[in-house]
C-alpha cells in the first residue's frame, strides 16, 4: 500500500468531492470504475478518451 502524505490526501478528498458534485455519487462510481477497467492508469485512459481533442482547445472551452 501507497503511503499518502498530507498534501497527497487534501488533493484526492478534494478531487473526489468535486467529482461528486459535478456527476453526482453514481457518476463517480460510474467513473472509477471506468478508471480501474483500465488497471488504474488513469493517464491511458485520457488518453483515448480526449485522443482527438487538443489541450488548447479544452482550456480554451473550460
Amino acid at each position: 500500500m501507497v503511503e499518502l502524505n498530507n498534501n497527497e490526501k487534501d488533493l484526492i478528498d478534494r478531487g473526489t468531492k468535486a467529482l461528486i458534485e459535478e456527476l453526482g455519487y453514481s457518476g463517480f462510481l460510474k467513473y472509477i470504475s471506468r478508471v480501474q477497467i483500465c488497471n488504474g492508469n488513469y493517464f491511458r485512459t485520457q488518453e483515448v478518451v480526449y485522443k482527438d481533442i487538443a489541450a488548447d482547445k479544452e482550456i480554451r472551452q473550460g
